[in-house]
């Protein structure tokens, strides 16, 4: 047996050079921060408490975009880098629309092992783009590499009545963006969606039609959430289909410039349909699908979507505030001259969108016999307006929303909740609609139609 040596306490030497009583007086007492003349650094000098104006800049300017901070940003970094006064951030530059989150992530693959090996050829290249491109508008993140693990939604919940927190948003729009990019549908080799992104480029669309079979197919979990929580799911997906096609598509990125922070997702071949006359308080704030005929329709108005407002005293912008139902859009105070209000209107900075109202009722075959057919209000906005006329029948995906209305609690003296439909996707019956079909399947087709055989 191996001789084993026994720590006693007389092996360990007395002198303890680390021990309490070893260590010097200054060290035992620190050193005074707070000493009598502590003061005197902050003391009045009219000499040294002047600002050279010529490094000043008091005159007006517009409030700036993130677009234009990030590019400034971009460009100072560049400058340092340059001079040689500091480091480049081993954060990928992207456009101003890449998400933090994938930011983060790609942080995190550059310092993997796997990269360090690509390091100086991926040196090269962003040389050779910050030649052509100072501001870094045209590095991308290698989308296709991101690994399952950081964007499967598997193990996440989401629960009723609490707003989702910002490490779930970033996923859920990573795992989004992922299935634009690699979904493939069964009988199919390569992805479906890229080549719908550049058809939708291509036609000036606002709008993706997006199965929720596929969502389903893809992710479990954000199929449910979909359906559950529309109104807090939907806005993430429509900025992520932003993102996605902004960095593809110049079209998009003169929107997102222009102020447009999100597009359409247009979600069909919803499973579950219900009745106009079923729905209750349990489809409250979820996505319902129904059908009926169009029976009254409203002119097109102008929606205020992001509101900027200015102080009538100083004339200071304040926003952009998002408009909502439970939020009040007023500012609490002006930040130049601390008053609050009034507020005037900036009509110009303000982004407006088209607003459309229908009604929506049963078909008369769907009613029994003895019954009135019963009618629902439906809001249609962007590119939804117009769409539909009245006698048209229609299937309808959209959040079943309950509003307050003023109007009718002024009247009443009680808490009285009108419900509406928010138009998601609509399928006109009886329109004839073009099969989505790839290039490869029409370049097949075409190769068949020349067949003399065929």
């Amino acid at each position: 047996m191996a001789d084993r040596r026994d720590f006693n306490r007389e092996e360990i030497p007395e002198d303890d050079p680390m021990g309490e009583e070893n260590l010097p007086e200054d060290e035992e007492e620190g050193e005074d921060l707070f000493g009598n003349d502590m003061m005197d650094d902050y003391r009045a000098d009219p000499a040294l408490d002047q600002y050279d104006p010529e490094f000043l800049d008091d005159e007006p300017h517009e409030p700036m975009s993130i677009q234009t901070r990030m590019a400034a940003e971009r460009a100072m970094e560049d400058r340092e880098v340059r001079a040689g006064r500091r480091a480049r951030s081993p954060s990928p530059k992207g456009d101003s629309k890449t998400p933090a989150f994938a930011k983060r992530l790609a942080a995190t693959l550059q310092a993997s092992p796997s990269s360090v090996a690509e390091s100086e050829e991926a040196t090269t290249t962003q040389k050779k783009r910050r030649v052509n491109d100072p501001f870094g508008l045209s590095d991308d993140l290698d989308e296709e590499d991101v690994p399952e693990a950081l964007y499967d939604l598997m193990h996440e919940r989401l629960s009723q009545g609490s707003d989702i927190e910002k490490r779930l948003v970033e996923k859920i729009r990573l795992s989004f963006q992922q299935f634009l990019l690699k979904y493939v549908a069964e009988n199919e080799e390569g992805p479906k969606y890229p080549d719908r992104l550049r058809k939708m480029a291509e036609q000036h669309q606002a709008h993706l039609e997006v199965s929720y079979d596929d969502i389903r197919r893809w992710s479990p979990n954000l199929s449910l959430w979909v359906s559950d929580f529309p109104h807090n799911v939907l806005p993430i997906l429509n900025e992520t289909l932003m993102l996605v096609a902004a960095r593809k598509f110049k079209t998009y990125t003169k929107l997102a410039d222009a102020g447009e922070n999100e597009l359409r997702v247009a979600i069909d071949s919803f499973p579950v349909q219900d009745k106009i006359r079923s729905l209750c308080t349990q489809h409250t704030n979820k996505l319902v699908k129904v059908a009926g005929v169009v029976t009254k329709r409203s002119t097109v108005r102008n929606q205020v979507k992001r509101l900027w407002v200015r102080c009538a005293k100083c004339n200071l912008p304040a926003g952009p505030f998002e408009v909502a139902e439970e939020k009040d859009l007023r500012p609490s105070a002006c930040l130049e001259c601390a008053s609050r209000g009034p507020w005037r209107v900036d009509r110009q900075s303000t982004i407006y969108q088209n607003h459309q109202t229908i009604s929506l009722q049963e078909s008369p075959s769907s009613v029994d016999a003895g019954k009135m057919p019963r009618s629902r209000e439906v809001v249609l906005t962007g590119d939804l307006v117009d769409t539909v006329r009245p006698g048209d029948e229609l299937e309808l995906i959209g959040i079943y929303r309950c509003l307050h209305d003023t109007a009718t609690n002024a009247r009443t003296c009680f808490p009285v909740y009108r419900t509406d439909i928010q138009a998601v996707h609509i399928n006109r019956k009886g329109d004839l609609k073009l099969i989505q079909i790839s290039d490869d399947q029409q370049k097949n087709i075409l190769d068949l139609a020349k067949s003399p055989q065929i």
